[in-house]
């Protein structure tokens, strides 16, 4: 690896198959292994990561490679350091089968060094009836009897450790059916009143059915006045952690310091709810600020559709009716819709004419990813950005819920592509349209990354993290998903990784001095252009700007220049710094972070951001001296440039225009030869090797 992946980061390997059938004792008897230097750390089959709902053993079910010669990510959290990772095997594989091993990766937990205002029920010395409670109410309005009867250790979910957790037990009985089981824990400090997320981290041994969310009330208190409530699968939001927990959650309006979770008994399903801490958490640590959607003014070849079968060659085939506006493809409803500027009213829709299409086939949509407003150049989708779509199911009239179901996710798969604007491929409908290139695919229970859209719209967003930059994204559907009548397709999406639980966090009524709104840079001709804004200020003195060319929690950063602050504001401020020598630098993935200085000398980080700077080219500079060039018989030439210096070429014009010397560039320091030179002035031009001209000096010839 290029860098230590520290223990309790997103890791794992891209694989894919070679266009042979695999079966699962196949993927058993093949492990990944992990090794800090030469020591092991972790040994995983790969059955287990790619899990047996994933894109590339769903498809073996039925007999048929549909995406095993797609890249496919198997991952899983490091349980230790690691630098190392390699695949292995525990047994004799038939000759006739083959994996293909693409590339390892790994995820910093970005959430756990980014500081957000908001406090957890992780408490000292927890006591019932002050940090923890398990009283209920029935429908009389009496308090019950039954306290603690059907929660073990309740003290644990508000006590220190954040790996410990409460247990709902035995929901089925007539005595909870008339009081639901009840856990209220109390907040470190109070939060709110607006931009905050109240909730629980949780688990159940797998993937939750968003059915069961029908049975779960969550409640915000201050002190023991009731805030707020919020049930069910339109209010509460879900994500997926990536250790199969998920937090449960919803946005609140008013100040509160308790959070309560309420399960009532009419299904025992919800048996055996892990319950980990409740949160009060800002907004901001949940969501990017400055995300990148398919949302095109003219959505003219922004989109694609196609009908899969077996490929071979990862190149999505496409149909004759792709890109033409107001179409509606065998089994789509205007597929334009999910890459058209409006991101809420309009849809592309998957109807039910899908069971149709024969047991081995799916339809495939894919839309191109904007990338105008947040990207300078290169692809919209970052490695590192979570990708995904935003829809909604629909049957018989009403919101189907149970999208996280292993079920109903073995029918999905989202895939990113790049566009190859080279030559069109075997499978495209029009050579006129680029080429899109699978980048990599998840399926099945590997889209760990997804995401109940509260507040009442029903919408869900399915995403996984992205390893490599691409510029589409595809989601494919099979014709298993019988009851799914109609699909409604929103918008694709590509966004900071948010997908870790924010523990990093500072008590709100200690607010920071700085409230950071966005920090981002981009790579351009001149320099990485870094700007961030800030939503209030409190005794702000300065921004210091730290470059390094290293990532990790042991680099060294360097102060590369600094702004003033705003002192006291509660307006938003917006600031740029430019670092023109950023693409000089020995990598071409350069980070920075902001050190805020208060007026009494504190300070505290930003998050950390980078720009890469392979394959372009800086704004070429020259420095000459001695200017003027007296007694001297040499000029010292500095040529500054991100670019290869190959065939570069200084020649010297006089005062009429006439090249009077020329010298080839074979350093960025060079020594321009000036005793044929007479008195007056000269022009220094930098050529590349094709001749073209980057950029100019004077220079000065004085008296001899």
């Amino acid at each position: 690896m290029a860098e230590t992946i520290k223990k309790g980061n997103r890791a794992g390997v891209v694989i894919g198959g070679d266009n042979s059938l695999l079966n699962l004792s196949v993927l058993n008897a093949v492990y990944v292994q992990t090794y800090l230097n030469e020591t092991p750390v972790q040994r995983i089959p790969i059955a287990e990561l790619v899990g047996i709902e994933s894109s590339l053993t769903s498809s073996l079910r039925n007999n048929l490679p549909l995406f095993n010669n797609r890249p496919t990510r198997a991952s899983f959290i490091a349980s230790g350091d690691f630098n190392k990772i390699e695949l292995v095997t525990g047994g004799l594989l038939n000759l006739s089968y083959g994996i293909r091993f693409y590339y390892a990766f790994g995820f910093d937990d970005q959430n756990s060094t980014i500081q957000y205002k908001g406090a957890l029920s992780n408490n000292v010395s927890p006591v019932e009836g002050n940090e923890y409670s398990t009283q209920s109410r029935g429908a009389n309005g009496l308090v019950c009897v039954n306290v603690n009867s059907n929660i073990d250790n309740p003290q644990n979910a508000a006590n220190a450790g954040l790996t410990d957790f409460a247990t709902f037990r035995n929901l089925l009985n007539i005595s909870v059916l008339n009081c639901p089981s009840t856990l209220r824990v109390k907040l470190r400090s109070a939060v709110g009143p607006t931009g905050y997320r109240a909730g629980f981290v949780v688990s159940n041994g797998g993937l939750l059915d968003l059915n069961l969310l029908q049975n779960v009330r969550l409640s915000t208190y201050l002190d023991d006045a009731l805030q707020q409530s919020a049930s069910g699968a339109n209010l509460l939001r879900v994500n997926v952690l990536p250790d199969n927990r998920y937090f449960l959650s919803f946005q609140t309006t008013k100040p509160f310091n308790h959070v309560e979770i309420r399960l009532n008994g009419a299904v025992n399903v919800l048996d055996n709810l892990n319950v980990y801490y409740g949160f009060g958490i800002e907004e901001a640590a949940f969501s990017d600020p400055e995300p990148v959607f398919s949302d095109f003014e003219d959505p003219t070849d922004k989109f694609r559709t196609a009908t899969l079968t077996p490929n071979t060659d990862g190149v999505l085939n496409v149909s004759a009716c792709a890109s033409v506006l107001g179409s509606s493809c065998t089994g789509f409803v205007d597929p334009s819709f999910a890459a058209k500027r409006n991101l809420t009213t309009t849809y592309a829709q998957i109807k039910g004419s899908l069971v149709n299409l024969s047991v081995n086939q799916g339809l495939a949509l894919a839309v191109k990813l904007n990338g105008a407003n947040k990207v300078a150049t290169g692809r919209a989708g970052k490695a590192g950005n979570r990708a995904g779509f935003v829809f909604d199911y629909t049957s018989n009239g009403g919101i189907i819920g149970n999208l996280l179901s292993a079920g109903v996710l073995s029918n999905f798969t989202i895939t990113t592509y790049r566009e190859d604007q080279s030559t069109a491929r075997k499978g495209t409908a029009t050579s006129a349209l680029p080429t899109l290139v699978a980048v990599e695919s998840v399926s099945g229970a590997n889209l760990a990354q997804a995401t109940l859209l509260g507040g009442s719209t029903g919408r869900q967003a399915l995403s996984f993290v992205a390893t490599q930059d691409f510029d589409w994204v595809e989601l494919t559907t099979t014709n298993t998903v019988g009851t799914v009548q109609d699909t409604r397709i929103y918008y694709a999406f590509a966004e900071d990784l948010r997908g870790f639980f924010p523990e990093n966090l500072v008590n709100p009524s200690n607010p920071l001095p700085v409230e950071l709104a966005s920090f981002t840079v981009r790579a351009t001709a001149q320099g990485a252009e870094l700007h961030w804004k800030t939503a209030s200020e409190k005794n702000n003195s300065r921004f210091i700007v730290e470059r390094a060319v290293q990532q990790g929690t042991d680099v060294a950063f360097q102060a590369i220049g600094q702004v003033a602050g705003a002192g006291t504001s509660t307006t938003a401020q917006q600031y740029r710094f430019l670092d023109a020598t950023a693409a000089e630098q020995s990598a071409s993935t350069v980070y920075y972070r902001l050190r805020q200085v208060d007026t009494n000398g504190q300070e505290s980080f930003s998050p950390v951001v980078a720009a890469t700077f392979e394959g372009r080219v800086l704004a070429a500079s020259l420095q000459l001296a001695p200017n003027p060039a007296g007694a001297t018989d040499w000029v010292r030439v500095q040529v500054g440039a991100a670019s290869e210096i190959t065939g570069q070429h200084l020649v010297v014009y006089d005062g009429q225009g006439r090249q009077v010397h020329s010298v080839a560039v074979t350093d960025h320091t060079t020594l321009l030869p000036t005793q044929s030179l007479s008195q007056g002035l000269y022009h220094v031009v930098l050529l590349n090797a094709a001749g073209k001209r980057l950029t100019s000096q004077r220079l000065i010839i004085a008296g001899r």
